[in-house]
Formats: structure tokens, sequence, C-alpha cells
């Protein structure tokens, strides 16, 4: 179907009259009166009615400015041509002309006076086409275009940074679309629509003639587009029963409608169907049946137009088949608030992080003038390749500058060009350090954003840091001092300390405190902490780090967790080790409007066995069972303190909520000091109120030199004339399936839940081996030693996915109470635990699928 371009030229005089003696024009709607060849009456009317287009009979004068980038060889002195869209139409095809013949080439900044156009509404798209005779070899790079309306002076940027050639590889064609940026408007995405187009079985259904289609949507076309080469690079249409695939990138338009067909020349055309995706990865495709000829044949269609509809919906991918991977590459949206001095003229970098690495750091729209960028209300689109980091968890912005503008962010959008996976969030936050509302608080430069996939569950935690510099003499610094986060769950990226709380930061015995929002990284385990020795500052002392973290939006008077992290080394180029960065392992401690902070109402007495070896410097955490529930981790006074020396018994205070009657404990540490190794002989709780006690013999090491290896034990209660749960060394075996990459080098953790509460996350090792790793079709043993869970209920497994090769193939697990023993609880899994297959989760929850099942069977 053809564009409406108007009325014919006796209609547009009468408007133009009407318009010049100031008549007030109404909205027109406006048809074709030609019909559809190949349809009925009612289907042609049908089809009127959905390509019916609102024009309002006012013109418009815009200029149009061309900017060539500055490649070798970028230029070209073919016809340029453009078509301008809106909400309500769209002009016609303008060839660029202004009399000058080098108008594009390397470098040029051309600008050319366009023809009184008809009012198109708001504008949607910019379409740039490369016209005339274009050979193969030509190619040219064009970096950006403005339209301006000359009545109000408003400027709008379109910007490509991208070849128009036949033939380079990465030419996204002779035709490139680019969407509006209008402030307070969220901009069209661009979408590679793939469409595969079937020939019939007949002998001579091919054709030499050129072959043109448009595709119609809800929210416009995508023009007339050559399909000159198949993606494969081949000419298209050349022999019976083939199906020739091409990619038509294109600003979106809508839902689908309709695709018209059209070919020049005297050879015909079989055309069976036409299969159209929203990219090649999309979930669905809609598929447009026809089965005839193009072109006047033996069929006697008299003209070469013809219409096709959809008829089905069909899924892409066969039953079974995994959803090929993304390509990296990916469209982001950022829209700058419309607050007062919202905007900013900083460089602003972009760090994506994936569950297979991160990306490198990219500077946005380095080629696009400062002005045209970040401006107050508008929404920027960039297109960034983040390379194969796997699935996005999170994305970073962050300013670039010594000196860096208050920025206003208020939505922030990415989608995958080729799996059109798609996330957004509105951060509404300022990144700056004075301005905006609440000014006075501490304000980062940087900013962390969730992928919030449909599945997830991520949230963003503000992490209090605070770093207490030495009061030796000449402690202090003024360098830069930056630091990066790490947890179970990833890292902050490095994050700059430049504003604290206090007027002049890192001052000889003074105690910063710094902000950092991020995306939750779990229980934290280390920070890296630096500077970069400038103004002369070689050294800097710190004693300690201490972060605290809070949920963003939860009350601040819960779940506050504390870690501290001690220091004894300068962070010197004249130290003896010459470092200016330094390591610092975490310890959890208590912490202000935590559960430690409730009243204590029980008595941990804890005694360390009388070993010169047995005492420990590590962060020792208890977790309570009893009979109507269990207690958080909680932690057994401070790491680096004075408790837990050889041969002591130290008198812990605790809160334990009513958990019925006790019977177990499972003791863990951290592993941190120069000696983390424990030996604990016996803790005895006694609840204060009642003087009640009870006891829990321990008697083993939880260390990695000593024992088993084991550095999380379980304990059983004793109460009087009853006897204790059994410890119990269950045997699990963790069996991998047989397809490509089905192992993996993550590490791998496993629960055990049954009738008496859960053994805990464990990580799965093996006595004398520092890592264990999962060949693909094989089975893994492990024993996991934990007090009697009764009937095994269900388990929980899944991996860190820090590792290469992260994900795995699960066929099952097994699990038996000894080595012996001839029953077994089995789990079959059968599934991948891959960021980047199917649901994409790296953690399942299985439940017992057969009970009581015999090993020998």
């Amino acid at each position: 179907m053809e564009e409406t371009e108007g009325n014919d030229k006796e209609g547009e005089k009468k408007d133009e009259e009407k318009a010049a003696e100031g008549e007030k024009q109404d909205n027109e709607l406006e048809y074709l009166c030609q019909r559809w060849i190949g349809v009925s009456d009612a289907e042609s009317d049908e089809l009127k009615d959905a390509e019916s287009e609102t024009t309002l009979l006012v013109q418009e004068t815009m200029k149009c400015t061309v900017i060539t980038s500055d490649l070798p060889d970028c230029g070209t002195d073919c016809q340029v041509s453009i078509t301008i869209s809106g909400d309500l139409g769209r002009s016609e095809v303008m060839t660029l002309d202004n009399g000058q013949t080098d108008n594009f080439q390397p470098g040029k900044t051309a600008e050319f006076e366009l023809p009184r156009l008809p009012y198109v509404g708001s504008l949607t798209k910019l379409c740039v086409e490369l016209t005339g005779e274009v050979s193969d070899e030509k190619a040219w790079h064009l970096k950006q275009i403005l339209l301006e309306d000359i009545s109000t002076g408003t400027i709008y940027p379109f910007n490509f940074n991208c070849w128009l050639s036949k033939s380079k590889e990465d030419s996204k064609g002779i035709i490139v679309e680019r969407p509006a940026l209008i402030q307070n408007q969220e901009p069209l995405p661009v979408i590679a629509y793939q469409l595969q187009v079937f020939t019939g079985l007949e002998e001579k259904v091919t054709t030499d003639g050129d072959v043109y289609v448009t595709i119609y949507g809800s929210h416009g076309n995508t023009g007339n587009r050559k399909l000159y080469l198949n993606d494969n690079g081949e000419k298209p249409f050349d022999k019976p029963e083939k199906t020739d695939v091409f990619t038509i990138e294109a600003v979106s338009i809508g839902e689908p409608k309709q695709i018209a067909v059209h070919k020049e020349g005297s050879s015909h055309l079989q055309l069976n169907k036409i299969v159209l995706k929203e990219g090649q990865y999309a979930p669905k495709e809609l598929e447009f049946q026809y089965s005839d000829w193009i072109g006047d044949n033996k069929e006697a269609i008299e003209a070469s137009s013809i219409e096709t509809r959809p008829s089905e919906m069909v899924e892409p991918l066969p039953e079974g088949e995994t959803q090929p991977e993304t390509k990296g590459k990916w469209e982001l949206f950022i829209t700058t608030g419309s607050e007062d001095d919202a905007d900013t003229d900083s460089p602003v970098k972009l760090t994506v992080f994936g569950d297979k690495g991160t990306s490198d750091a990219i500077i946005l729209g380095e080629d696009i003038p400062t002005d045209q960028k970040f401006r107050t209300g508008a929404t920027d689109r960039f297109e960034v390749s983040i390379g194969d980091i796997g699935r996005i968890d999170k994305i970073q912005l962050e300013q670039e500058s010594d000196k860096v503008d208050d920025w206003f962010i208020e939505m922030v959008k990415m989608v995958d060009m080729d799996t059109k996976a798609t996330f957004s969030y509105k951060p509404r936050c300022w990144l700056d350090w004075n301005q905006g509302p609440g000014a006075e608080e501490y304000r980062d430069i940087a900013l962390e954003i969730p992928a919030l996939w449909p599945e997830d569950d991520k949230k963003v935690t503000k992490y209090n840091v605070k770093i207490q510099t030495s009061s030796e003499d000449n402690s202090e610094t003024t360098a830069n001092a930056y630091i990066s986060l790490y947890g179970e769950k990833g890292h902050t990226g490095v994050r700059q300390l430049r504003k604290s709380d206090q007027e002049v930061l890192f001052q000889k015995g003074q105690t910063d405190l710094f902000e950092i929002e991020a995306v939750d990284l779990g229980s934290l385990q280390k920070v890296i902490i630096g500077h970069d020795g400038k103004d002369g500052a070689f050294g800097w002392l710190i004693d300690e780090i201490t972060v605290e973290t809070q949920q963003v939006g939860e009350d601040p008077s819960t779940g506050v967790k504390s870690y501290m992290g001690k220091n004894d080394k300068w962070l010197s180029v004249e130290a003896e080790d010459k470092l200016t960065e330094r390591e610092l392992m975490l310890s959890a401690q208590e912490s202000e409007g935590s559960e430690t902070d409730k009243p204590a109402n029980w008595k941990a007495h804890v005694t360390t066995k009388p070993d010169e070896k047995a005492s420990t410097k590590a962060q020792i955490m208890i977790t309570v069972y009893g009979e109507k529930g269990k207690s958080d981790e909680l932690p057994l006074g401070k790491a680096e303190g004075d408790n837990f020396e050889s041969g002591k018994t130290d008198e812990i205070p605790l809160h334990l909520d009513d958990l019925g009657k006790l019977y177990k404990i499972r003791l863990s540490h951290d592993n941190t000091g120069d000696d983390p190794s424990w030996y604990p002989d016996k803790i005895e709780l006694e609840e204060i109120e009642t003087g009640q006690k009870v006891s829990f013999p321990c008697d083993k090491w939880l260390s990695r030199d000593e024992g088993d290896g084991e550095i999380i034990r379980e304990f059983a209660a004793v109460h009087e004339g009853e006897e204790p749960l059994p410890s119990v060394k269950y045997q699990i075996e963790i069996a991998t399936g047989d397809d490509e990459n089905a192992g993996t080098e993550s590490n791998v953790y496993l629960t055990l839940y049954g009738e008496r509460g859960d053994t805990g996350k464990r990580l799965m090792r093996i006595q004398g081996q520092d890592k264990v790793v999962f060949a693909k079709d094989a089975t893994q043993m492990f024993t996991l030693e934990a007090v009697s869970l009764g009937a095994i209920t269900k388990c929980i497994v899944g991996h860190d996915g820090k590792k290469h090769g992260a994900g795995m193939y699960l066929k099952k697990i097994t699990v038996k109470e000894s080595a012996e023993a001839k029953e077994e609880d089995l789990f079959v899994a059968d599934r991948w635990l891959d960021a980047s297959k199917d649901d994409k989760k790296i953690e399942v929850e299985l439940e017992v699928y057969k009970e009581s099942n015999s090993s020998d069977d």
C-alpha cells in the first residue's frame, strides 16, 4: 500500500488559498481512492480504514543540517533523500539539494532549506536514504542530522553514526531510520525486522526484477525497501522452494498489520509466504500467506502490487530448542529530568555488569556535541556494544570529570537489538555533590541500576562506609581515593571517594563517612581501597573500614548489617611493597538497629578447648534451632576481640525469639585473621529469666587446615534423660548431563531440608582438594555432616556463577544417610542452571522425587 501524499494539485492550491485567507482548517481524514489488487471489496475497505491518516492542512518550514563523519573515505557523491514522520502523518521523500556538489564529503556540515511541509504532528522519526545510482562500492558514514523548526527555533537532533552502504559489513543498508528525541517523550525503539521470503514450487518462479516491500503497523510503516541482497550477501529469488532472509532496520511501527510487495521488471515471481519477526530471536512471528504469482502472468494479475495479511501466530523455535544468546548490541535510552538545572555537560561513563563478566567502560556519545545530549527533559539514544558478558545484572552510570555537574536522571531503558530483551528503571534521582533537593546530604556521582528481569527480586542497598585514618604522624592524604566493595553477589566497581561528611578528607585521626548506593551485593566479603598519589601525596595509613548496609526504602531501624576490615599497612609508594592499593577482608559485626541490639534474653557460655592452636580471631556465627523455628545467623562477639582464647570460657549475650525446645546449633566462621582455625569444646545456652541451660558438646575443629577441613558444624542439644539427635554424614551424589558445556568450574552449594530444619547453605567440597570441577556426564560424591534432619523433603542447589563456564546442566542428586545405606532420596532436575539458558536461574528448589528408592535397583 502506498502512503497518502495529499490531494491533487488543484486541491493543494485551494488549501493554500484558504490558509492565506486565514481561514481555520479542520483535521481531515485522507483515504486513497484506489482499490487493493487481489483482495475483495470488503477487505479493501478494511485496509483503507486501517491506513487512514490525520493531516493538518498547515505547512511549516524547516532547515536541515547534515554532518558527515570525518572517517577516511566516508563521503559520497550520491543523492541523499529524507522523509520526516510524525504521529499525524509523514512528508514526501525530499532530495537534499542546495546547489553544492561537496555536501556529503568527510567532515562536511551542509545546510538545506526544506520545502514547506504539511504538518505531521509530533515528530516520531527521520528516514535517510541514498538515492539515484547507488553502486555496491558507494558508502557514506553519516554522523548526525539536525532539523530546525524555523518558526520556533526548536532543534531536533538525530544521531546516526553509521554507514549507509550496500556492501560494507557493518552497514545498515542504504536506508536508515532514527527516532525523534523529544523532551518528555519516550522515543520509539529501533527494531531489526527479519523477513523470511518463501518462493513457490514451480520451475519458473524466480525473477531478475527488483522486489520491494513495505511493512505497515499500528504506528506507521517502514517505507518502501528494496530486497537487493539477502542476509548471506546472495542474490535473492534465484531458484524454486528457496527461503531468503532479509533484515530491515526501522523505527518501531507498532503492531505489524500488513506487508505490501511490489515488483519491477517483466519477469514473474511466485510468492508462497512471508514470515515476519521483530528481531532474529523474537519470541513470536507473524506469517503472511499469499501462494500466488506477482506480475503479468498466467494468473492474470494485472498489477505488480499485492497485499498479504497475517494468517496465524507461531512460535519461532522448535520445542526444546534453546534461544540463541545475545550478540551484545544494545540500544540505551536516558531521559534527563525536567527539573531546573537537571542537565549536565560532564562526560557520562557506562559500565554494564553481567553474570559472565563486566563490559569495558563506555563514554556515551563522545562524538556528539555537549550541548546536544543530556539536556533538561530530553531523551538521548545510544547504541552500545557490551560484548559477551552473559545476562545483565546491573548497569552503572558515572560522570567522568574532575568537576562534575548536577544531573537528574528520570529514566533509563535498555533494549537488546537482536533478542529484544528489554529492561527499564526510573531512578528519579540526582547525581551530584551540591545541588537539588536534599543537597545538604552527601550524594554520589555514580548510579547503579538493577536489571529487573521478570523473575528477579533485586534491591538497591545503601552502604555507609566509614574510613578511619590513623593517628600516626603523616598518615593523612590529599590524593584522590577510591574504593570497591565486594560481596557474594558481585561488586560495586571502582567508586571515587570525593565528598564525605567532613570538610577536608582523610585527616590524621579522622573518620570520614561516605554513602554508596549499589545493587545489593549480599553478604560483604572484602573491600579494595587505594589512591592515585596525586599532588605529591605518596602515603596514607588507614586503621579500619566499617561498612553498614541498609536496603533503600526500608525502615532504617531494621535490617542493618555491619562489617569491619582492619589495616596496618601504608598505602604508599614509599612502603616496603610500594603499593598504594590494599585489599581488606571484612567480617560481620554487631550493628545499631540489628537483631543483636534487642535486649539479651539468653547467654551463650562458649568454651574453647585448652590447646595452644585452638584459639581464633575469626568472626564466629551461630544459628539456633528449636521446635518452633530457628534464629537468624547471629555473631558471637566480635572478630579480633579477646574472645575464644585457648581454655577460656566466654559469656556472650544473645537475643532469641521463642524457638520452643532447642535441639541443635550451627557454628561457622569467616576464615579471616592470621590463624582462623578454632576448636570449640562446648557451648551452653542459658535463658536469663528462668536460668534454664541447654548444653551442646562440640569437640571438633572448624578449620580449613585441621580435621576434615570444614568451617561449618552442627551440634545436637543434650537434654537430661533424653538421647541427643544423631549426627549424620549425608552422602551426596551430584550428576551432570551429557550436553556440551554441561559441567562447571563454579562453586556449587546445597541446602537439605527435612522434618527437623535444614543444613544451611553448604559448599560442595572434597577434603584435600582446593577446587572441585564438575565434568559433563559425570557424578561427583560429597559428604555433608549435620544433625539428623529426619525424613528429607527438599533441597536447594545452585552455584555462584563466578568461574569460566559458569553454567551447568544438572541431571539429578541422590542423598543417603551413610555410604552403606541402601535407601536414598532422589532429586530429579534435568535442567540447566545457567543465567543464559532456559529460565536463566542458577539456583533451583527440588522436591524429593522418590523416597525409599533402593540404590541396588
